[in-house]
C-alpha cells in the first residue's frame, strides 16, 4: 500500500496529527523520489504516535502493515546507498593514492576514518581511528573524496623539519616552566605550539580573523611525519595509561600511513 492510499483509507478514522504526519511523508516522497533524511525521523514519529494509539484503540491492519513495510524499505534503501557510496568512493580515492579498507559503517582511507550513518544519508570524517572529528558531509562520494584530499593537504603546520623542531623546542620549554618536570603533558605542548605558530599580526592585535588554526590533528600529524628525526633529537613520548583516559590528557599519534597508532600523555625533549 502506498502512502497516498493509506491516507485515503484513514481519512475519516485516524487522528489529525497522524494524518498530518502521513501527508508530510507523502509530500517528501513526491519532492524527493530517491529519498530524504527527514523520512526516517518522520517514520519514527509515526511509530511513536501509533504506539500511543494502540493503548487506546486497535490499530487498523493496513496502518501496521504500511509502517512495517516502510521501515523495511528505508532500511534496504539505506544499505544499498551505503554500499554504492563505498564502491564509488574507493574508485575515486585510488587515483590520489588512497584505498578504502574496513567495513561499513566504518571505512578507512590512509590516516582517515569515514563513518557512514545508519540512514545512509550522512558521513563523518575522522582523523585516525575516530580520534579527531574533522567534519560532516552528505553521502556524496565525489564531495567526500574532495574533502579527504583537502584535509590531507592541510594537515600539519607545513614547516620544514628544522623550523618545526625549533618551534617544538620552544613550546616544550615554555610548557616545562609551569610543569617543572622533564615529561610534560603533551596537550600543554600543543597549546604552546598553537600560540607560537601565529603570525606577528596576531600578537599585535589578537583578533579571530588573524588566528591560524593548529589543532590536535595537526600536531599529531607533525609529530608523526617527523617522528624518526625527532627521536634522534631526543624526543620521548610516554604512552597514555588508563589514568589518562580523558581527551584533554592525551594525543593520538599514528604509527603508519594505514592509521594504526597509540595515545600518548606526555612528551619530553631530552637535551632541549
Amino acid at each position: 500500500m502506498t502512502t497516498a492510499e493509506l491516507i485515503v483509507t484513514l481519512e475519516h478514522s485516524a487522528p489529525e496529527p497522524l494524518l498530518k504526519l502521513l501527508q508530510e511523508i507523502q509530500k517528501l516522497e513526491l519532492e524527493h523520489p530517491h529519498g530524504h533524511p527527514s523520512l526516517t525521523k518522520k517514520i519514527d514519529r509515526v511509530a511513536t504516535t501509533t504506539a500511543a494509539m494502540s493503548e487506546q484503540v486497535p490499530l487498523p491492519e493496513s496502518l501496521q502493515q504500511w509502517l512495517s513495510d516502510y521501515k523495511q524499505n528505508l532500511s534496504t534503501k539505506a544499505a544499498k546507498a551505503r554500499e554504492r557510496f563505498a564502491n564509488e568512493l574507493d574508485e575515486l580515492l585510488r587515483p590520489i593514492g588512497l584505498r578504502l579498507s574496513g567495513a561499513l559503517p566504518e571505512l578507512h582511507a590512509g590516516l582517515f576514518t569515514i563513518e557512514v550513518d545508519a540512514e545512509g544519508t550522512k558521513v563523518t570524517l575522522w582523523y585516525g581511528r575516530k580520534q579527531e572529528r574533522l567534519g560532516h558531509l552528505a553521502l556524496d562520494s565525489s564531495k567526500v573524496k574532495d574533502y579527504v584530499e583537502k584535509q590531507r593537504k592541510e594537515l600539519g603546520a607545513k614547516l620544514v623539519f628544522e623550523k618545526f623542531y625549533a618551534k617544538l623546542t620552544q613550546a616544550y620549554q615554555r610548557a616545562k616552566r609551569s610543569h617543572n618536570e622533564e615529561n610534560v603533558p603533551i596537550t600543554n605542548v600543543l597549546v604552546e605550539m598553537a600560540f607560537l605558530l601565529q603570525k606577528p599580526v596576531f600578537y599585535e592585535d589578537p583578533r579571530r580573523e588573524y588566528y591560524i588554526e593548529y589543532q590536535r590533528a595537526d600536531f599529531s600529524y607533525d609529530l608523526y611525519q617527523f617522528r624518526d628525526s625527532l627521536i634522534q633529537k631526543g624526543l620521548h613520548l610516554r604512552v597514555a595509561t588508563r589514568v589518562y583516559n580523558q581527551r584533554s590528557m592525551y594525543l593520538w599519534i599514528p604509527e603508519r600511513d594505514e592509521g594504526q597508532g597509540s595515545r600518548y600523555s606526555h612528551l619530553a625533549l631530552r637535551g632541549a
